[in-house]
């Protein structure tokens, strides 16, 4: 008698489930119908990643890099399954995670600490136009060629690191917006997708960036051999 109270309470959720996984599927196929360009934008990032992720295979920030690159992928399967609210933390662990990336390149005693949990990693921080990756110091020490872009890519990071966390935080305001059931909305879909994707502008430069660990920047394309337009950064001017 145990045994078949056991197994039906067991078919059932496996039946619940299923449920849920078609609904997942039928969100899928109109989120690849209906988003394609978005998406794929989003998975030119990650190409981008790759090479970079390549770039510095071998060295100890490198499993942290590629952390990063796993959770840009959840981000994608979970805003293409309907699971938004996933989406946004998947992306602002992303962001979390390839910043952080770049702290442990040039600071190995910070980095081993944080694998020890003895030390934290501020995201906000790494944005002080101070003392930040942005800042004056920092580029002139490490990426002079990219001081140009500081301003614009310093806000377009903060701008969507922030975005994220009020729909992570459960800020009303944000996650109203969101389906109450796992379904499609193309305006959720949309919506995270301007926060991940890089878009260009009207002028043609790019734009509305992850901003990421500058990854999208010109300089680091530059000097990682990314393609810049119709060229690669290792063509003769």
């Amino acid at each position: 008698m145990l045994d078949d109270q056991v197994q039906r309470r067991t078919g059932a959720l496996e039946e619940r489930l299923i449920r849920l996984h078609d609904a997942a599927k039928h969100c899928i196929k109109l989120a690849s119908a209906n988003h394609a360009a978005e998406l794929g934008r989003v998975l030119r990032l990650d190409a981008d990643i790759g090479v970079w992720e390549k770039a510095i295979d071998g060295r100890p920030e490198h499993l942290i890099l590629a952390d990063a690159r796993r959770e840009l992928g959840f981000t994608v399967y979970a805003a293409s399954s309907g699971l938004y609210l996933q989406a946004y933390s998947n992306l602002r662990v992303f962001l979390e995670l390839s910043f952080a990336a770049i702290e442990f390149s040039i600071d190995d005693l910070r980095r081993r600490q944080w694998l020890a949990d003895a030390t934290q990693f501020s995201f906000s921080g790494r944005l002080n136009p101070d003392d930040g990756f942005f800042s004056k110091a920092f580029l002139q020490a490490y990426r002079p060629d990219a001081t140009s872009e500081a301003t614009e890519f310093r806000a377009l990071a903060a701008r969507s690191y922030h975005h994220c966390s009020q729909f992570v935080h459960g800020k009303m305001t944000f996650t109203n917006r969101l389906p109450e059931t796992l379904e499609y909305s193309a305006n959720a879909l949309t919506d995270w997708a301007g926060t991940a994707r890089d878009a260009a502008r009207d002028d043609g430069r790019l734009a509305d960036t992850l901003a990421h660990s500058f990854g999208r920047l010109w300089s680091v394309r530059k000097a990682i051999g990314l393609p810049i337009g119709d060229r690669t950064p290792h063509d003769s001017d």
